[in-house]
């Protein structure tokens, strides 16, 4: 895990704009489409899961 100077952590092949004790927290700088980001945010609590992080 690779962090960087804005805090985005990258794991793999994707990048996390935020993990706290408790949460994942993504950000869109765009109208992004909320059921895509939705899915986004679920792919990447899977991939946390699958690799012994679990976060809301």
């Amino acid at each position: 895990m690779a962090r960087t100077r804005n805090s985005e952590i990258a794991i793999e092949n994707i990048r996390l704009d935020k993990l706290t004790g408790e949460y994942l927290t993504e950000i869109k700088k765009s109208d992004a489409d909320v059921e895509v980001s939705r899915w986004q945010l679920l792919l990447y609590l899977k991939v946390l899961k699958d690799k012994g992080i679990i976060r809301k």
